[in-house]
């Protein structure tokens, strides 16, 4: 979606996103971390559009659906 994410430091969500390069990732549970994200993904246009030129490109590369639905059949 290109689109930057916040996600908390738990499986999946860490192995997806890379911190500062396609997402940030927060401690789980921590309110002041989270609003501190929140605040750098407004504030910082040049932190936020480096996230956006990366979010996309890594999910294509490593997760096509064609390979989902031939593990789910």
């Amino acid at each position: 979606m290109n689109l930057p994410c916040i996600v908390t430091n738990i499986n999946g969500c860490n192995e997806i996103i890379t911190h500062n390069k396609n997402g940030l990732i927060i401690p789980v549970k921590n309110i002041s971390e989270l609003q501190n994200a929140m605040k750098a993904l407004l504030t910082n246009k040049e932190l936020r559009n480096t996230l956006i030129k990366n979010s996309r490109p890594k999910i294509v590369k490593n997760y096509q659906r064609q390979v989902v639905w031939d593990a789910l059949l």
